[in-house]
């Protein structure tokens, strides 16, 4: 249904000149590849990193209370439990199952404390958590030079781990809320890497703490993401980028005794045949249009006026207002093009 809804050509045209839209995606496929690049080059370092300076969790205390919230979250993962002096915030790790662990920076821990703080983490682990941190990641490389991709990526990074608040802090009151804000003030670190950590930088720090002291439901932005997804929908197809701007001829591959056949057609007449196919050949070679990259199944008959013609190639076209639909023989499939001026009916009719 939506997709029958997609208007055929676009009402707004964005020409690109093909060099530089080639030297763009050029562009664009570096930056990925740097960018995701280096993502994965400083995860694996982190990783090890965190490994080599760190030790295991012997405390009877912490490793009962841990075991008992794997139990209780019936997470079966084997995942390891070590301090680690690299890091002020505790955070989870690992792309793998086998080579998961969840660090705790060096520092004494309360039981309660201990206990939110398991909780928090594996939630991450029982949900993947670290596999969607990695698939976010890879969205912020493919679309970085979106200034929005990176604010959405950030925020949804945000808000796995506000998810996890809500969860550990569901039927706690107002005053285990406190305990729970405070324990986030004393760890705030930055997490490195495919990582999910209890507490995050300053920088979004104040978005959860607003979160967790506030009790009651939170009002969700329905009726702001309804209008967002309708207003994308009745948007969609409205602009299109065209490049590779030539003579509608010379995007035809027409030559002076080329053109097979062609016709005028209007509303209120009937067919009539193009007798001076030179004319239309010269006037062709004038007549500039430029290269939609999409091309468009589904297109409006036109109204008023409309030539249509094949050539010797086998090659069928349309010309109407705005628009040079061609058809290419064996499955090439149909491109459309642009008319950058308004089309000369008079002279076309001129060669009937």
């Amino acid at each position: 249904m939506i997709y029958l809804l997609r208007p055929g050509p676009p009402t707004a045209v964005l020409y690109v000149p093909g060099t530089a839209l080639r030297a763009l995606i050029a562009v664009w496929g570096v930056g990925f590849l740097v960018l995701f690049a280096w993502k994965m080059a400083s995860h694996m370092w982190f990783s090890m990193s965190l490994r080599r300076n760190s030790s295991p969790v012997e405390e009877p205390a912490i490793l009962e209370s841990w075991e008992k919230m794997k139990s209780e979250l019936d997470v079966h993962i084997s995942i390891d439990l070590r301090y680690s002096s690299l890091i002020g915030t505790p955070l989870t790790i690992g792309l793998r199952k086998k080579k998961g662990a969840t660090y705790l920076p060096e520092r004494p821990y309360t039981a309660e404390e201990a206990e939110m703080i398991f909780c928090h983490e594996l939630h991450h682990v029982q949900r993947e958590d670290t596999h969607t941190r990695f698939f976010l990641e890879f969205c912020k490389a493919l679309g970085w030079l979106h200034p929005l991709v990176w604010t959405a990526v950030r925020r949804a990074q945000d808000d796995l781990e506000l998810s996890c608040d809500e969860i550990v802090l569901e039927k706690y009151d107002g005053d285990r809320r406190k305990k729970y804000a405070e324990l986030l003030l004393a760890t705030a670190g930055e997490g490195r890497g495919f990582t999910t950590c209890l507490s995050s930088s300053a920088r979004t720090l104040r978005y959860r703490m607003r979160a967790i002291v506030t009790t009651g439901k939170k009002k969700l932005g329905v009726g702001l993401l309804f209008s967002v997804m309708s207003l994308s929908v009745l948007a969609m197809g409205k602009m299109s980028i065209a490049t590779d701007r030539a003579p509608a001829a010379e995007v035809l591959g027409l030559r002076e005794d080329s053109l097979s056949e062609a016709w005028l057609m209007t509303d209120e007449t009937e067919d009539r045949e193009v007798r001076d196919l030179e004319g239309l050949t010269e006037y062709l070679s004038g007549l500039q249009v430029e290269r939609l990259i999409h091309t468009y199944e589904i297109l409006p008959e036109p109204a008023g006026y409309e030539l249509s013609g094949v050539t010797t190639e086998a090659v069928s076209f349309r010309v109407y207002d705005g628009y040079l639909e061609i058809s290419y023989p064996e499955k090439r499939g149909t491109v459309l093009c642009n008319i950058r001026d308004s089309v000369d009916w008079e002279k076309i009719q001129s060669f009937v």
